[in-house]
């Protein structure tokens, strides 16, 4: 595991803590940090900070196993999914970036109702020079930012200081590396002065409004699947390899026995 929860006096962080890949998440650190972050709901807890140990928010994810179009979509959802029910936590949650905050690690910041970054912090989405297209953040940073500034992240695939994503809107507020803890530890006073019950249905209201739903969410996995696809990843284990479509054509098998055995079963 490379997720850990801390709770003191009804403030919980949760910390990515994999340094030795610059807090690189592993598809199963997803339901753990979700599972985590839901038992901090049911202690009580009034706010939620996001932390990355070592010196780095999240450097993105790991890809390990199969990759073809199955696996792909289903490991898509999962973030998706991951996003979601995260950002739809009933506290208010604070993502605090210091050092990298890269794809996945960036997505990751994200999902969080507001986020605090170090001045030295740095951000980016270099998925493109990878030939692979973003899975489960452009939505959100188009709703933060708008699709001009999305299409400079995207497309483009620098990396950026914090400054420039607190200018654009995507994260809230820059501060002094040495004095983070306290920023944050004031935020969650802040916080906890307020009533849980106003906050809580705000933020449904407003997430009602802004998160992303099933169109884009489908947009986004048909544009991943596509992308690996032509990257030469687009074999399945179960699949024709074409002899579906070719054997049409030749009025041969399995097209040939398929159709004998559909053309008429249960009509009526």
């Amino acid at each position: 595991m490379t997720v850990r929860l801390n709770i003191e006096q009804q403030r919980a962080t949760l910390l990515v803590d994999n340094p030795e890949k610059r807090n690189a998440l592993y598809v199963e650190d997803l339901s753990e940090m979700l599972s985590l972050a839901r038992r901090a709901v049911e202690c009580g807890v009034t706010s939620l900070a996001l932390r990355g140990a070592g010196g780095n928010f999240c450097t993105g994810t790991v890809v390990e196993g199969a990759v073809d179009p199955r696996s792909i979509m289903l490991r898509t959802r999962k973030f998706q999914e991951f996003a979601t029910a995260f950002a739809e936590l009933p506290v208010p949650t604070l993502a605090v970036v210091e050092g990298y905050a890269v794809g996945g690690g960036f997505e990751l910041s994200l999902c969080c109702d507001f986020v605090l970054a170090a001045h030295d912090a740095q951000w980016g989405m270099p998925e493109a020079d990878l030939a692979l297209t973003p899975s489960w953040g452009v939505s959100r940073l188009v709703s933060r930012a708008g699709p001009q500034f999305a299409r400079r992240v995207l497309l483009l695939g620098a990396i950026h200081p914090a400054r420039t994503a607190v200018r654009h809107g995507v994260w809230d507020r820059l501060g002094a590396a040495e004095q983070l803890d306290e920023a944050v530890a004031e935020w969650h006073r802040l916080i906890g002065l307020k009533n849980a019950q106003t906050l809580r249905q705000t933020k449904a209201l407003l997430n009602s409004l802004s998160e992303p739903g099933p169109q884009a969410w489908g947009l986004e996995m048909f544009s991943a699947c596509l992308s690996w696809a032509s990257e030469g990843h687009w074999r399945a284990p179960d699949g024709d390899e074409g002899r579906g479509v070719s054997s049409f054509s030749e009025g041969a098998d399995p097209w040939a026995a398929r159709r004998a055995a559909s053309r008429d079963f249960w009509v009526d």
